[in-house]
């Protein structure tokens, strides 16, 4: 079969590029691209089945040295393997102008660990206020990403009316929160942590459905706020085409690392839990999450320009 690599940059023309490269090469049997990041290996994957291209590859550069050391897991049956989470499934309706989900060509093959979100500021104390001083309270976090994504939820949840300001990344959300420009926000553990060690942000709860290994001593919003969770899901996902025996195969080679004792140690010290699902289990969380943050984006009329 005739093959074509696309190596992928990350720049401001990279979507461009690929659309160019890929409509020289519309309908092609096959396609293999290289890309820099897994977000950009998806970007480029989709692209790549609008122009018609049938059997595509997206690998990243890590992708590509786990295979090479580990040849045994190189075959073409189980190398084409994306990640689906939730700004995965938020993307089809965040960005629902400019392409379709990546949702339709994959299936889903396992569940991977996610990350919790610590939330600055007390949470009893700030729904108290909020219900108080409707419309007083300020969050912030970067625009249209899972930190947004939880803020929102608990504006629905706790029914509370908060001002949320944008920013276009972690760094400078955390700044002004530091600074007293906003009141609250939600980051990474490898976001806060520093901050929560020399004593200048007090975290709450994180947005898990259960308490976080990393942060043991502190509840979960869904403590004080019936029915909120909020979980940064990762899994993994195969080209839609991809046989059922392969996808078993995957799900049951994945689970089988997730209940390792080193692996799960590893993880709870990266603050995450590990939750072996089969691939229907997965489905249907993919399904419920994709309804759930529906809601909210939709609720928020959150856009990204």
């Amino acid at each position: 079969m005739a093959r074509s690599l696309l190596r992928s940059r990350a720049n401001s023309k990279l979507l461009d590029r690929a659309t160019e490269f890929l409509t020289k090469h519309a309908g092609q049997s096959e396609i293999l691209i290289l890309a820099p990041t897994r977000a950009a290996a998806s970007e480029l994957a989709i692209l790549a089945f609008d122009q018609g291209c049938q059997g595509v590859h997206s690998f990243t550069l890590l992708q590509v040295a786990a295979n090479l050391a580990a040849p045994a897991m190189a075959s073409r049956a189980l190398a084409p393997i994306s990640r689906l989470g939730i700004e995965a499934i938020a993307n089809r309706i965040v960005h629902a102008a400019r392409r379709d989900s990546k949702l339709q060509y994959f299936s889903p093959v396992a569940q991977t660990p996610g990350f919790p979100r610590a939330v600055a500021k007390t949470i009893a104390e700030l729904v108290s206020y909020a219900k108080a001083n409707p419309g007083k309270l300020v969050s912030g976090a970067a625009l249209g990403i899972f930190p947004h994504f939880a803020l929102e939820l608990l504006k629905v949840r706790a029914e509370i009316d908060m001002i949320f300001v944008p920013y276009k990344g972690a760094a400078p959300a955390i700044t002004d929160l530091l600074g007293g420009q906003i009141q609250m926000s939600a980051a990474a553990k490898s976001v806060l942590l520093p901050h929560i060690q020399a004593g200048k942000v007090r975290p709450l709860g994180v947005t898990t459905a259960e308490r976080s290994p990393a942060f043991p001593e502190i509840p979960t919003v869904g403590d004080f706020v019936p029915g909120y969770e909020a979980s940064l899901r990762n899994g993994l996902g195969a080209p839609k085409a991809t046989p059922a025996d392969v996808i078993e195969r995957l799900n049951k080679e994945v689970n089988a690392g997730l209940v390792d004792p080193k692996l799960k140690a590893q993880f709870a010290d990266l603050g995450s839990l590990t939750m072996p699902l089969t691939t229907a289990e997965y489905g249907k969380i993919i399904v419920e999450e994709t309804e759930k943050w529906g809601k909210v984006i939709r609720g928020a009329n959150i856009k990204v320009e």
